[in-house]
């Protein structure tokens, strides 16, 4: 083969790679992935946001001395959490499989790796989330830390209707963050230059942030734990995963919460 036939077959091979990249079914490229995500959040704040304005003026209409005292409680209310939860979260989700449908070239389930995985590799994930709740806990316990965050305290004891809030936790926390965090936000990102690393990082630091009701040490943690599931997330290619993980945790710290008050 003539060094002119060697080249032309390089050429039609390149050609045809280039072909098969482009045709292949991808999701929002980085920029729209991040401009789409900072969206979403926006919205999940916005709506946060709004259930607090109600609250509060549901508040002064029963009391018109509502001090600024008393924002400050209603802040920590875990009545109003829970509302505000279950209100953003659905919607915000809307949000993103909305998002999804617009690109057309994967399906939800495709996009937000709604993937099945063995019960070995739920198996080892449990055991390796259960090792980080030790840790955690113990480096809490040595910095003479609460283990349970006042701020979680306070929202039980304010709960007026307790499995509303259990559920807010458990469930629609996990599934909302989950889908969205390390659904379709990790997806864009993954795609990119960037890969699984920074995938995991950026997803996890913004993660971390919606998380202000904590202290700076809290959150560090919750950055750290959003490392661990996004490599869970890119390790098992599963948000499955990932959901039963993020509401284990939420389980546990919702146990820690009922049993500090039994005290």
């Amino acid at each position: 083969m003539t060094q002119d036939e060697t080249s032309a077959e390089n050429a039609i091979v390149a050609e045809v790679v280039e072909t098969v990249e482009t045709a292949r079914p991808r999701p929002w490229g980085f920029w729209a992935t991040m401009a789409f995500s900072l969206v979403v959040i926006g919205l999940f704040v916005a709506l946060q946001t709004v259930v607090t304005i109600g609250f509060v003026v549901i508040k002064y209409a029963a009391n018109r001395n509502f001090s600024e005292d008393d924002f400050m409680r209603l802040a920590s209310s875990g009545l109003l959490l829970s509302v505000a939860e279950w209100v953003s979260a659905p919607l915000t989700l809307a949000m993103v499989v909305l998002l999804v449908k617009l690109r057309r070239q994967l399906s939800v389930r495709q996009y937000l790796s709604l993937n099945r995985v063995p019960a070995k590799t739920y198996l080892v994930w449990t055991a390796i989330v259960l090792v980080y709740v030790v840790v955690s806990d113990g480096a809490s316990w040595i910095l003479g830390k609460s283990i349970v965050p006042e701020v979680m305290i306070e929202a039980y004891r304010t709960a007026v209707v307790p499995p509303l809030l259990w559920g807010a936790i458990i469930v629609a926390a996990p599934v909302f963050e989950e889908l969205f965090f390390r659904g379709f936000f990790f997806r864009g990102i993954q795609q990119s230059r960037l890969g699984n690393v920074g995938a995991v990082l950026i997803t996890s630091f913004f993660w971390s942030i919606i998380h202000v009701q904590y202290s700076l040490p809290l959150i560090v943690w919750i950055f750290l734990l959003g490392i661990l599931l996004g490599i869970a997330r890119a390790r098992s290619n599963s948000t499955y995963l990932t959901i039963a993980l993020h509401a284990l945790l939420n389980l546990i710290a919702t146990i820690q919460v009922e049993m500090f008050l039994w005290e």
